[in-house]
């Protein structure tokens, strides 16, 4: 009798254990962004808001901030890809040096901001609101 009840609890702990080890391979699962691909174009697009947009998606589909770097590079071209491109091989897997390195490489430093700030003019059609906004952003960055 009490082997019976000894085998049940092994049966029951190793189902357990199937379990977890399923749910857990759900969150290892590869990061596809295939269908949520975001090109960034150079010419008409601003980093800084491409940059953001695409922190907002990684953050909002729940990617592992360890792919967040890999996943942006997919959507890279031209000078950025370069920059991209140039990093160190540990330091292109850190997206927080990989965002660093193209931030800077648009004068998205402190200084820059700066710059912007005290240059800002409102943008055609833009709204008083959007202007101040805009402003804030620069200020806060």
């Amino acid at each position: 009798m009490q082997i019976m009840r000894l085998r049940i609890e092994c049966q029951q702990l190793e189902k357990e254990t199937r379990e977890r080890e399923g749910s857990r391979d759900k969150c290892d699962m590869r990061l596809n962004t295939s269908k949520l691909h975001i090109p960034f174009d150079e010419r008409k697009d601003d980093f800084d808001a491409y940059i953001r947009r695409f922190e907002s998606l990684a953050k909002n589909q729940k990617w592992p901030e360890g792919q967040w770097s890999t996943a942006l590079a997919t959507c890279l071209s031209g000078e950025v890809l370069r920059v991209y491109g140039r990093l160190p091989r540990g330091d292109a897997a850190d997206y927080s040096k990989v965002k660093t390195a193209l931030l800077k490489r648009f004068r998205f430093t402190a200084d820059g901001f700066r710059n912007k700030f005290n240059l800002g003019r409102p943008a055609d059609g833009e709204t008083a609101a959007e202007f101040s906004a805009r402003l804030s952003h620069y200020f806060d960055r």
